[in-house]
C-alpha cells in the first residue's frame, strides 16, 4: 500500500542514496583531474621521516628520497581520528567539532552494523547465532552513542557560532544550515530511538526489507521522520562544504605534503607546460585575452 511512509522509507531513500553515490563519484573524478595546485612546500612532511624534508640531505636532487608510509599514516590518523590541529589552535571550538566528527564516523559503523544484521536476519537461520547476538548488541551500543555525540556536537557547534562574537562573524547562512540539519538528523533518530525503537530492530527490519527491494511503511512516524532527515542529508552531502571528508584527502597530498621534484621530461613538467599554454579569455591591465600564459610573460619580458 502507497503511503507517505512508505514513499519516504522506500522510493525516496533509494534515490537519496543514488545521488550520493553518484554525485560523490563525480566530484572525485573532477578533483582527480584537475590541474595540479600550488604546493605550500611547508616542512617538516611526515613521509619524509625524522629529517622532515629532502633539502636536509646532501645532492637531494640526485638521490632517491626515503618514503616514510606509517608516519604519513600516523599524522593523517591523528587528523581524521581526533582533529589535532583544531585541538591545538582551539580547544574549545574542538570539544563541539571532535564529538560530531565522532558520531559522524561512529554513524558509518553503525549503518554497516544495521546492514550486517538485516542480511543475518533474512537468513532466518542464523536468528539465533552467536552472531546475531554479538551484532544486536554492537548495533545498540555503536547506535546510541553515534545518536548522542553527533546531536550533542551538532547543538555544541551551532551554540559557539551564536555566542562566540569572532566566529559568528565569519560564519554565512550554509554554516547554520549544515548545523541545523545535522541536528534534525541526529534529533530525529535520537527520539526514534528513545520513544521507539530502542533495540533499533525496527530499523534493522527496513533496512532488511529495503534490501529485499520490498520497503514498507515505518511502524511509527518517528521513524519515518528519521528516514527523511537521513534521506535528505545524504543528498545535501556531496553539494555542500562537508565533502571535505574527501577533497582533504587531495589538499594533504597535492598541496601540503607534495614536494615532487620537476624533472626534465617529467609529467609534472609535461602537466606544467599544458598550464602554461592555457589562454585566459579575460583581461585586466597586465593581462591579455587569447595569449597564453607562456605568450604573457615573454611579452612581458620584451617590454622590459
Amino acid at each position: 500500500m502507497i503511503s507517505l511512509g512508505w514513499l519516504i522509507a522506500g522510493p525516496f531513500i533509494y534515490f537519496a542514496g543514488a545521488v550520493f553515490v553518484c554525485i560523490t563519484a563525480y566530484k572525485i573524478i573532477a578533483l582527480l583531474r584537475m590541474p595540479r595546485p600550488f604546493r605550500w612546500d611547508l616542512y617538516p612532511l611526515p613521509q619524509r621521516g625524522p629529517a622532515g624534508s629532502k633539502y636536509q640531505k646532501l645532492d637531494f636532487g640526485k638521490q632517491k628520497m626515503p618514503f616514510y608510509l606509517l608516519n604519513e599514516l600516523w599524522e593523517m590518523a591523528q587528523e581524521i581520528l581526533v582533529i589535532k590541529r583544531l585541538f591545538a589552535n582551539n580547544p574549545r571550538l574542538w570539544l563541539g567539532s571532535y564529538s560530531l566528527h565522532t558520531g559522524l564516523y561512529l554513524g558509518v559503523l553503525w549503518v554497516i552494523l544495521l546492514a550486517a544484521g538485516a542480511i543475518v536476519q533474512i537468513n532466518t537461520a542464523a536468528l539465533n547465532s552467536a552472531i546475531f547476538a554479538g551484532l544486536f548488541f554492537l548495533t545498540t551500543v555503536v547506535g546510541a552513542a553515534t545518536l548522542i555525540l553527533g546531536f550533542i556536537g551538532s547543538v555544541y557547534l551551532l551554540l559557539r557560532r551564536y555566542i562566540d562574537a569572532d566566529l559568528r562573524a565569519m560564519s554565512d547562512a550554509v554554516s547554520y544550515l549544515n548545523l541545523w540539519l545535522m541536528i534534525a538528523m541526529f534529533g530525529s533518530a535520537l527520539a526514534a530511538w528513545l520513544v521507539a525503537d530502542g533495540s533499533f530492530s525496527y530499523l534493522r527490519n527496513q533496512i532488511a526489507d529495503l534490501m529485499l527491494f520490498k520497503p514498507t511503511a515505518p511502524s511509527h512516524q518517528l521513524i519515518t521522520l528519521e528516514f527523511f532527515f537521513f534521506g535528505l542529508f545524504l543528498m545535501y552531502l556531496p553539494f555542500s562544504r562537508m565533502l571535505h571528508f574527501a577533497a582533504k584527502y587531495f589538499f594533504y597530498h597535492n598541496i601540503m605534503w607534495d614536494d615532487e621534484a620537476m624533472t626534465p621530461g617529467s609529467k609534472l613538467e609535461q602537466e606544467r607546460l599544458k598550464e602554461l599554454a592555457y589562454r585566459p579569455q579575460w583581461t585586466a591591465p597586465h593581462i591579455k585575452a587569447n595569449r597564453s600564459w607562456l605568450e604573457q610573460v615573454e611579452e612581458e619580458k620584451k617590454s622590459k
